[in-house]
């Protein structure tokens, strides 16, 4: 698993990542370490905008 930081979420390994951090954290109340990233959904949506701008 993996926390997004766009949707302030926890994902499965399933939902692809668009990016992951190899040095970044969160860690949780319980103790749960997760690597930090951001979901393939945002990815999509920014290179979305992008496309708009150009």
């Amino acid at each position: 698993m993996y926390y997004c930081l766009t949707c302030q979420d926890s994902h499965h390994p399933e939902s692809k990542a668009g990016k992951l951090f190899r040095t970044g954290f969160r860690t949780f109340p319980s103790g749960e370490k997760l690597p930090l990233g951001v979901c393939l959904k945002r990815v999509e949506q920014e290179q979305a905008s992008n496309k708009k701008v150009s």
